[in-house]
């Protein structure tokens, strides 16, 4: 497939329309915050243009964008798994699978519910949720399978909250329930409940109409600063 160029004034990118407020970062519910230090990865806010053009991805056949071991800690809610199994993605065939660590033979694999989807996540209650781009659709969704009983759905699905990013991604469940996600193409990061309410949100601000590329986040612990790292000899 090949994609015509797209170019945006003053190297940005589109803003989500109904995010909160035009501003770099804002809180909308301090009391349902997770605790720590929000830390983002994000494109500089100088002048070069910002140019988008996909390669001609029919020299990608697969397009392998995540793969994620399965973590000791969280192996006895997967019963159809061991630990170190690995989680992977392949966008191109909207593809994703676990493979077997040590024979290397795919022992689990759906498509379906997502569309050139990105980072599948092992989550604590013995499921899967996925970034599901849902290029050409204009609404990325974040997807919740159960691998035993293939049943899946949007998370957020009636609740009001809407994001789209065509390309790349990152979520992540955070320990209060609450999650990060990182919408690359909207220039922003946000913090939403389980049941999608904003609670707070950082914008890649250039101007009052667009933002640049933001490409990860993380909520780092409260203490994660109260002792500097030292490097090793």
């Amino acid at each position: 497939m090949k994609a015509t160029g797209m170019v945006l004034p003053e190297g940005s990118v589109r803003k989500r329309p109904n995010w909160a407020v035009d501003a770099r970062y804002v809180v909308t519910a301090p009391d349902k915050m997770a605790p720590g230090f929000l830390v983002v990865t994000r494109f500089s806010t100088d002048k070069h243009g910002y140019v988008f053009d996909l390669m001609n991805e029919d020299e990608d056949i697969l397009h392998p964008n995540n793969v994620e071991p399965l973590p000791a800690a969280r192996a006895d809610a997967f019963s159809m798994f061991e630990a170190g199994d690995l989680l992977v993605s392949l966008r191109n065939i909207d593809l994703v699978a676990v493979i077997d660590r040590d024979t290397h033979e795919i022992i689990w694999a759906r498509y379906g519910p997502w569309r050139y989807q990105h980072d599948a996540d092992w989550q604590p209650d013995g499921t899967i949720t996925v970034y599901s781009n849902n290029i050409h659709r204009f609404r990325t969704t974040i997807v919740e399978v159960n691998p035993l009983t293939g049943k899946a759905r949007d998370l957020f699905h009636g609740t009001g909250f809407k994001f789209d990013s065509f390309i790349m991604r990152q979520h992540h469940r955070l320990s209060n329930g609450s999650w990060l996600i990182v919408s690359p193409m909207e220039g922003g990061v946000i913090e939403v409940t389980a049941t999608g309410e904003p609670v707070r949100e950082f914008n890649n601000y250039l101007d009052e109409n667009y933002n640049k590329v933001v490409t990860h986040a993380e909520v780092l612990p409260p203490d994660y600063f109260d002792t500097m790292p030292q490097c090793a000899q």
